[in-house]
């Protein structure tokens, strides 16, 4: 899969194994927002519905968190403790 965003690009690999549950879980999502390319992984334990939640805000939470000029353990908690 290729990203490209503000004259650049990544080129990311994902794989998934859903093993014997009888559907996927988890959530992949990937983008470009503000320069930075974001690639986070959700991990379902046990039910999709919170890992479908995260995966739907977290685009928008991390281009908030930039626009606000954080940066490291800043922007991670800005996004991920919501």
């Amino acid at each position: 899969m290729l990203i490209a965003g503000e004259g650049r690009m990544a080129e990311l690999g994902m794989a998934r194994d859903q093993r014997h549950r009888p559907y996927m879980e988890d959530r992949v999502v990937t983008g470009v927002t503000a320069g930075t390319v974001l690639a986070a992984v959700f991990d379902g334990h046990g039910g999709a519905a919170v890992a479908e939640h995260a995966a739907a805000r977290v685009l928008a939470l991390m281009e908030a968190a930039l626009a606000r000029g954080l940066g490291g353990q800043p922007l991670a908690r800005a996004v991920f403790s919501d």
